[in-house]
């Protein structure tokens, strides 16, 4: 019996042993190499490591397509960058930025509201899957265990260990019999997606005739009214408070605009946000009342449900969010040092 027992642990360890070789080697991630969320996460250690990183947003697919941070760093002079992934909330979001504090220092975390409240029953699923997925994207550290249990349970961990080898590719994530039907698809590797600081952003069309017409007749994406944080929300959002405050790191809060004709009952959503962040003594703005970006249509997805901002929505609501950063006075000292060397004094 003893004998049998050894046996059977070498032959596991093992196994063990082959299945991380291989893991480490890449023969696994035909499926997730060429994933943003592998390159966003590869792209940040090495900005953590080289010229560091002054700002970074976090959030769900909102601030990744929304916000392109090469064009805030070339206009502020600072490192910005964004990390998340789709579906992400203020629990995904919390232990991202937890993850992130062991290889950078930003001095100012820079969180997208609309991961607050936006879950739903139907979503969480998607979530989990993209939450396993982009923890299995990140360094093995304590950090990432931590999230694993805490997000996902016991059971989470060989997953995030070994994301390659046992991830499925996540287009046949979501339907187990696709899974089966489709495996003939395991081995073609999506299109590579690069991104910049993080940012990602494919929408080159806007809202078209088709949809204007089915706003006008009064159909709407989503009843924002149902739209507020729930408990989770909270409690990772005052984790996420108490985690900046300890580290001495400036956190602020902003929304990305929605579409006018998108904003069914948005005030009620927009009321409780406020009342939450203020009795926080939390700073942040939305730009749902913004004209200039919620009355244009070129500048969100064809999409009535769960609309990104397009490559030129994009551009305008960076410019505007960078001179919001420059009118708050986030970065005071470093906007005055840069300032002073852009411009140095002169003699006359």
């Amino acid at each position: 019996m003893k004998l049998f027992l050894a046996e059977v642990s070498i032959g596991f360890f093992a196994v063990l042993i082959i299945i991380t070789a291989c893991e480490r080697s890449g023969a696994f991630d035909f499926h997730l190499r060429h994933h943003s969320g592998k390159h966003r996460w590869d792209e940040f250690y090495e900005y953590a490591a080289g010229n560091g990183i002054d700002a970074l947003f976090v959030g769900n697919s909102q601030v990744l397509h929304g916000v392109d941070c090469e064009l805030l760093s070339e206009r502020l002079s600072q490192e910005f960058f964004v990390i998340g992934h789709g579906y992400g909330t203020a629990a995904t979001a919390y232990w991202a930025v937890h993850h992130a504090l062991n290889y950078a220092s930003p001095s100012i975390i820079l969180l997208e509201a609309k991961s607050l409240g936006m879950s739903s029953k139907i979503l969480k699923r998607h979530t989990a899957i993209q939450s396993e997925i982009d923890l299995g994207f990140r360094k093995k550290d304590l950090s990432s265990i931590k999230a694993a249990l805490d997000l996902h349970g016991l059971t989470s961990l060989p997953s995030v260990v070994f994301n390659s080898a046992l991830r499925y590719p996540e287009r046949l994530e979501r339907n187990s019999l696709d899974t089966i039907m489709n495996i003939g698809k395991w081995g073609k590797a999506p299109q590579e997606r690069v991104t910049k600081r993080g940012f990602l952003n494919t929408y080159t069309e806007g809202i078209d005739h088709e949809l204007l017409a089915r706003y006008e007749a009064g159909e709407s994406g989503r009843d924002y009214g149902n739209a507020v944080p729930n408990i989770e929300d909270l409690e990772y959002m005052n984790r996420l408070l108490s985690l900046c405050r300890k580290k001495g790191i400036r956190l602020f809060v902003f929304e990305t605009p929605y579409y006018e004709a998108d904003q069914k009952n948005l005030i009620e959503r927009q009321s409780k946000l406020t009342a939450f962040f203020s009795d926080r003594n939390q700073d942040w703005i939305t730009f749902w009342q913004d004209e200039e970006l919620t009355a244009n249509p070129a500048f969100y997805e064809n999409k009535l449900y769960n609309q990104h901002l397009t490559q030129d929505g994009s551009k305008v609501f960076t410019q505007k969010l960078a001179t919001v950063i420059e009118d708050k006075q986030l970065f005071p000292i470093r906007l005055q040092l840069t300032s002073q060397k852009s411009f140095p004094k002169r003699n006359y």
